[in-house]
């Protein structure tokens, strides 16, 4: 759920006021990504990964189009976080147990590839923050343009 949700905020940030379109694309990307995940686990693992793909999705569609301009790159890079600190959680737990049944342990290399994903996207909020406010953004302006529709 955390990976769609992540996801699918990022996304929204890419297609503002489009929430049907979003919503559905958003679905889609992240049942994909769910299976991927949940497939190394076992047909029950798919099953819950899909079905929790559905809920973080459309969360993470809705949360991404009612935020105003100015709150987008926080709640990224928090997200961003909250992904980054489930995805190790679950992975250390994993490692554990594996390394229990089997007494051997294989590489951590999945999770080096999430903190690198996570320090990319981290980085790129920050470029675009930046540019938004070099610009000189108006932010209530912003929300104001958000809520009333044009």
């Amino acid at each position: 759920m955390t990976t769609s949700l992540t996801l699918s905020l990022m996304l929204s940030f890419l297609m503002p006021g489009k929430l049907a379109v979003l919503t559905v694309l958003a679905i889609a990307i992240c049942a994909v990504a769910g299976f991927i995940i949940g497939k190394p686990f076992g047909l029950t693992a798919v099953m819950e990964s899909l079905s929790t793909t559905l809920m973080g999705a459309m969360m993470g569609a809705m949360l991404g189009v009612m935020l105003p301009l100015d709150s987008q790159t926080f709640m990224l890079v928090s997200m961003d976080l909250i992904y980054l600190g489930s995805i190790f959680f679950v992975t250390f737990y994993i490692k554990r147990e594996d390394v229990k049944e089997t007494k051997s342990g294989r590489g951590v290399s999945p999770f080096f590839l999430t903190l690198l994903f996570s320090i990319i996207i981290i980085g790129t909020s920050a470029v675009w923050e930046r540019d938004y406010f070099k610009v000189g953004g108006d932010s209530e302006m912003d929300m104001q343009h958000h809520q009333h529709g044009g």
